[in-house]
């Protein structure tokens, strides 16, 4: 018995059944807390689009071209769109409602005998219209993502650090100097270490967990005594800081607020050289804010630096597992832009229950992993202008010396100097390079 509906399903309405769906998905994703500026608008822009190629679908089931004009609005706006999107950042995925939408308006032109398909008879009635089956695939597609970004991370107790702890300590009892208010509000505590006529400012993040309370004092301490003036910032989340454990509003909030610490520093001491820099996962976050530093910054300052997941610097031995990461939030984080799994814990380190208890954050959530790695960090040293210095030490447990020193060559020679310091691992190595940053921050200076 016929179900009432067409015996034919025009192919250039599936194909505007698809790009709208994917306007809408592209476009939602666009509007994420992560997105970057500019993403927004073309979201918002690539949304609308969507809905009009579905209205543009529905009014083709009925005679007259009102239907056809929809699609074809539909397309116009979604390229836009999309070369927005492609312009913030976005990548080509915003392109492609705009090229099936194109495709949808070529095929609406050809003859009717040549732009339509039978669908398949089952036992009971014909198979429904292209808009109902697009939606249950992507009904399905949409529960099978949920189901995976929902999927438990497992993150065992640890027994035993990953990392040799032994220089951290648990702080002296030195407060912090001071606090700057970030752009959303929150307070940002720092540690400053001034001597009396300092000849360079250096702007200092600590590593993953840390806080500059916790084996960073040293470091300030020792550059101060050979001239710079040394600030400790505790990125947001750890330490004397505010906001949520282990945790940011986004990664653009990190880069917000080197730019803010930097800004501080730099009023502090106006026409001094300003260098920049951070240990380990610090180092991560410094090299995602290059771009928005620029020319107030005389150099970068990088000690056992976290280039990134896929700069293969990392150990495959030693403290290997120190970082335990769980992909599901991580993927489906940076897929929405923060709409699904943002704040969801993604990454746990080696700490132990004491060692957490002293103040190390043992968890990170997908917005604070994902902005602490460095997303570019080859591409990044090599568009440097300034100089920049790296060291490590011969014993790093987290990563190979050797694979930090070559991919560290990816910054202009002229610019670049490396040092392994001989004998410190990733965490003592802080006690000892105090004096050679300061004579390479005064021979840069």
């Amino acid at each position: 018995m016929s179900s009432g509906l067409p015996a034919t399903v025009s192919s250039s309405r599936v194909l505007a059944t698809v790009a709208g769906a994917l306007a809408l998905a592209v476009g939602a994703a666009d509007l994420g807390p992560f997105a970057p500026a500019g993403l927004p608008f073309a979201g918002a822009v690539l949304v609308g689009a969507g809905v009009l190629f579905w209205v543009g679908v529905i009014l083709q089931r009925r005679p007259g071209a009102s239907g056809r004009w929809c699609v074809r609005a539909a397309t116009a706006a979604a390229l836009a769109a999309g070369v927005g999107h492609l312009a913030a950042g976005g990548g080509v995925a915003g392109l492609l409602p705009a090229v099936l939408g194109l495709s949808s308006v070529v095929l609406s032109a050809l003859p009717a005998s040549r732009r339509s398909w039978t669908p398949p008879r089952f036992s009971a009635r014909r198979l429904v219209g292209a808009v109902g089956v697009t939606v249950l695939v992507l009904a399905g597609a949409t529960v099978a993502g949920a189901a995976v970004a929902a999927s438990p991370c497992s993150f065992p107790l640890v027994a035993t650090s990953g990392l040799d702890v032994s220089s951290t300590g648990t702080g002296d009892g030195m407060r912090p100097t001071g606090t700057v208010s970030a752009s959303d509000g929150t307070r940002l505590a720092y540690y400053a270490f001034v001597p009396a006529h300092p000849v360079a400012a250096l702007v200092f993040f600590h590593g993953s967990g840390a806080s500059s309370a916790l084996g960073y004092l040293g470091f300030g301490r020792s550059l101060a005594a050979n001239g710079v003036a040394a600030y400790l910032f505790d990125v947001r989340g750890h330490g004397a800081s505010g906001g949520p454990r282990g945790d940011t509003p986004s990664p653009t909030q990190l880069t917000a607020d080197v730019s803010t610490d930097v800004g501080v520093v730099a009023r502090a001491h106006p026409g001094l050289p300003l260098f920049v820099g951070g240990h380990s996962a610090g180092a991560g976050i410094v090299l995602n804010s290059v771009g928005a530093l620029g020319s107030r910054v005389s150099g970068y300052v990088l000690v056992a630096p976290d280039f990134g997941l896929h700069s293969e610097t990392e150990a495959v031995a030693g403290a290997a597992n120190f970082a335990r990461v769980c992909q599901a939030p991580l993927v489906a984080a940076t897929l929405s832009n923060g709409l699904v799994d943002g704040h969801r814990d993604a990454v746990a380190f080696a700490y132990t229950p004491a060692q957490v208890r002293s103040g190390l954050i043992p968890r990170y959530t997908a917005a604070m992993a994902i902005g602490q790695n460095a997303t570019d960090a080859r591409g990044v040293l090599g568009r440097l202008t300034h100089p920049v210095g790296v060291w490590i030490g011969s014993r790093d447990e987290v990563f190979v010396p050797a694979k930090v020193v070559a991919f560290a060559h990816a910054a202009p020679a002229r610019l670049l100097s490396t040092s392994v310091v001989e004998g410190a691992t990733h965490l003592s190595v802080l006690d000892g390079v105090g004096p050679q940053v300061a004579s390479w921050m005064r021979s840069r200076a």
